[in-house]
């Protein structure tokens, strides 16, 4: 340890009182050799303190880097100035390298030339550095390569760091391109653009994509601020290219247009044909082939659902007569307006069919026998009170009509349409112009 005669400057105990105090490495060295070295250069070095006393340095510092520290000592007592802090790498007593700061100064110790040193563990501030370095060496690399458009803005709206692809973009230097407003870099609109966007991201602190067009290229960016705490803000985003995306992308938006009005065109045109194959083109009725499909349908229903099913089959009264007094256009037109009549007088989910030439029948799903029967008169009276005009003549028709129901009449719907026509048949035979509901008595004639 220093004794008072050893003493640098004489001040023994205030030197000692700071060096054993002081978290850095303290040393004295008098032609290579520690002459004295406080508690945390032998923590420092991995020795105990005593024992570095008389001990050789450079024994300490690695052989790569032990000429350039005889320098820099040499230097400081040749100059007899202080030092500035120099880095090397020293080795510890296990075998581990650290790395350390050093600053030197010369002095006077028992009447010959001496340094005062300290050392400072810097090694994870190094590790740090050549891991920043690194992680800035790849930076850069990507920088230069990266097949996007990287760019970094301060919060002046002005260029800090562009990937090098911006001198093909734009046509300039990569250095011409540095410490640029959007003013500066792109045309007058886009570049208002840009920064009423830009300013907007910093204001709000979220990101934005946004589509543009520039050099008759389509870009997409994504901005998205970059917060420091105390700090001023940047504006960090990716530019990427997508022309042909974005084209392929218009054809196919343009195709779909195309192939779903074309497919409207077919459901349009496979309604009309359905229409054709289910509707009596001149009444505009279902016809007789969908009648027989939705008696299937409806009675399977009923069945299912244990509700009534009722059936109307009407007759116009003396048809013959129209077509032979007023011509067969005549008996159109009258069947054309009789069709309209009941297709305004039934329920949307009632169905009124055509079954051949005067004959119509009415399918009611969910109608009573009692509900038909008041449909049906209220359907005779409708047609009763109609007046078709044909070349200013005025027709007058009547309908005479039969009712029955399932369950009522029949388990199935052939037998409650027999029913429903034997019924329409006595209507005819007691009158014409009436309803008439099958009631399976003796005076219902047999089917014709």
């Amino acid at each position: 340890m220093l004794t008072d005669d050893e003493s640098p400057n004489g001040k023994d105990d205030c030197f000692r009182t700071i060096a054993e105090h002081s978290a850095f490495g303290i040393y004295v060295l008098q032609n290579g050799i520690i002459k004295y070295a406080n508690r945390a250069l032998g923590q420092l070095l991995g020795v105990p303190q005593e024992n570095l006393l008389e001990a050789d340095f450079f024994s300490f510092v690695h052989p790569d880097d032990r000429t350039a520290v005889r320098q820099n000592m040499f230097k400081c007592l040749s100059d007899e100035v202080h030092t500035c802090p120099y880095t090397f790498r020293c080795q510890r007593k296990n075998g581990d390298v650290i790395y350390v700061d050093a600053s030197n100064t010369p002095i006077a110790y028992g009447n010959e030339q001496a340094l005062l040193g300290n050392l400072t563990d810097i090694t994870s501030r190094q590790q740090l550095e050549a891991e920043l370095e690194k992680e800035r060496e790849i930076l850069n690399l990507f920088m230069e390569y990266s097949p996007i458009y990287v760019f970094v803005k301060d919060q002046n709206i002005r260029t800090v760091r562009l990937s090098r692809n911006y001198e093909t973009m734009l046509g300039r230097p990569l250095n011409d391109l540095l410490n640029k407003s959007m003013a500066e870099l792109f045309p007058p609109d886009l570049a208002k653009s840009m920064e009423a966007d830009d300013r907007h991201i910093l204001e709000e602190g979220k990101p934005l994509k946004v589509v543009e067009s520039f050099g008759g290229r389509i870009y997409e960016t994504m901005k998205f601020p970059v917060l420091r705490p105390g700090q001023p803000a940047y504006l960090a985003g990716f530019t990427i290219d997508i022309t042909e995306r974005y084209q392929a992308e218009q054809a196919l938006k343009k195709a779909h247009k195309e192939l779903k009005a074309r497919f409207q065109q077919i459901k349009q045109l496979q309604e009309q044909l359905l229409e054709q194959l289910i509707r009596d083109p001149l009444t505009g009725l279902f016809n007789r082939r969908y009648l027989q499909e939705t008696l299937d349908r409806e009675f399977a229903r009923a069945g299912r659902e244990k509700r009534p099913v009722s059936l109307i089959m009407m007759d116009i009264d003396h048809f013959k007569r129209v077509n032979d007094s007023y011509g067969h256009r005549a008996g159109d037109k009258v069947l054309t307006e009789l069709g309209q009549l009941l297709t305004a007088s039934v329920r949307a989910e009632d169905i009124p069919c055509r079954y051949g030439g005067e004959e119509f029948v009415i399918v009611l799903p969910g109608a009573s026998l009692e509900t038909a029967k008041e449909r049906a008169e209220q359907i005779r009276l409708s047609i009763h009170n109609l007046r078709v005009s044909y070349r200013n003549q005025p027709i007058q028709i009547t309908t005479s009509l039969g009712v029955a129901a399932y369950p009522v009449h029949g388990d199935n719907s052939d037998a409650v349409l027999i029913r429903a026509d034997r019924a329409l048949y006595h209507a005819k035979q007691t009158g014409r112009n009436r309803v008439v509901v099958y009631r399976g008595t003796a005076v219902m004639p047999p089917p014709y």
